[in-house]
């Protein structure tokens, strides 16, 4: 049951992507897909996962978070074909919030941040939030 008074819908759709909150069944693709990239991770806030058990346990506690906060961590899909493209998500704290992106190598350059960010920015409108923000590694093109 979520303890915040804040709860952000579980998926989003927009013209081209499904954003949704991860399961455990999601796993693998994470994992394969972008986690254990250095290369994608390189810029984030967590180290880059060094097996199938670390992306698990990241999956765990995204559960937990949207359990309790009724908001966190969602994964972003092709909504065509299905593919995971990449991950973002809201993480509140009071009245503010922060949010980012990940998105596997193949995706790049394709406009998916920017369309998954409009989307996600959306639904923390319709939270009432008075900020939200993200932060980005200076060498993040």
């Amino acid at each position: 049951m979520s303890m915040n008074f804040l709860a952000a819908p579980q998926s989003l759709i927009t013209e081209r992507l499904l954003i949704r909150r991860p399961r455990q069944e999601d796993a693998g693709q994470v994992f394969r897909r972008y986690a254990s990239d250095p290369e994608v991770t390189r810029s984030l806030a967590w180290p880059t996962h060094g097996s199938l058990a670390d992306t698990s346990a990241f999956l765990q506690l995204a559960d937990e978070h949207w359990e309790y906060r009724g908001i966190g961590p969602l994964l972003v899909l092709d909504r065509r074909s299905g593919e995971l493209l990449g991950g973002s998500g809201l993480e509140i704290d009071g009245r503010a919030a922060a949010t980012g992106y990940v998105f596997a190598r193949s995706a790049w350059g394709q406009g998916y941040a920017t369309e998954t960010l409009q989307a996600v920015l959306g639904a923390a409108r319709k939270l009432r939030l008075d900020r939200v923000e993200a932060l980005c590694h200076p060498s993040h093109e």
